[in-house]
């Protein structure tokens, strides 16, 4: 989303930066769950600021030609905080700061993780902080894979896998979010669900396919939304959402 904001570069172009620096070593991809040595090794390293500077720079979130907001969570306070201004990159990072896999970002006496554990679609602070008339959300939880480990319903005990740390810690995130998004994606007046239970937290190499599946998603329902919003103002769809 801030990388959007910044106006700089096209979805699809965005999508082929992410697919070009962040594909696992040839060495990773080899190894069993290697993409996942991969993310957490980026964590662990802290290589994201690094990778991120390049292309937004030392951007302020309210130098930005599109306002953008990001959602991190504070573990002392225990409350979402929303960052409206402020170091665009740290911004990401906060946001992104997978809890168990990386350490908490201590700043300004918080300790900040992924939003996504208080509030994974944040429709409702486009409603209440900026008194939104319309809001859509894209969200990417909504389709949730029935299986885990290769694990699935009826399957019998002597038959069924025992699932990895990384593997338990993502999926229990994936669960939480799961629950999570009955109260807040419900508060948007159009929602748009990507079906993306079969990509990996770290199949970042695909970034260009999954992409593809959010594209789809969309035009699938363009059809819908454009009514919603003729009804709203017919001025909203005088020229073409997608090009």
């Amino acid at each position: 989303g801030i990388f959007h904001a910044s106006g700089f570069l096209t979805p699809e172009q965005i999508a082929n930066c992410f697919a070009r620096d962040l594909t696992p070593t040839s060495v990773e991809q080899r190894l069993p769950g290697g993409q996942n040595v991969y993310l957490v090794r980026k964590y662990r390293s802290g290589q994201w600021d690094s990778m991120l500077r390049p292309y937004l720079h030392d951007w302020s979130l309210e130098q930005l030609p599109t306002s953008v907001a990001s959602v991190a969570a504070d573990l002392v306070s225990g409350r979402q905080i929303v960052s409206r201004i402020g170091d665009a990159v740290q911004a990401i990072l906060d946001s992104i700061n997978l809890p168990g896999i990386a350490a908490p970002i201590c700043r300004d006496s918080m300790a900040l993780v992924d939003g996504g554990i208080v509030n994974n679609v944040p429709a409702d602070i486009l409603i209440q902080q900026d008194q939104c008339d319309f809001v859509i959300a894209v969200d990417v939880g909504a389709k949730f894979a029935d299986q885990f480990a290769g694990n699935r319903p009826g399957m019998k005990t002597d038959q069924m896998n025992v699932p990895g740390v990384f593997q338990t810690l993502m999926r229990s995130l994936d669960v939480q979010q799961r629950n999570l998004r009955a109260v807040h994606a419900r508060v948007a007046d159009f929602i748009i669900e990507p079906d993306v239970s079969t990509v990996d937290v770290g199949d970042f190499q695909h970034s260009v396919q999954i992409a593809a599946l959010g594209k789809a998603a969309a035009e699938s329902v363009l059809d819908e939304l454009v009514g919603q919003l003729r009804s709203l103002d017919e001025s909203l769809v005088l020229r073409p959402l997608l090009s």
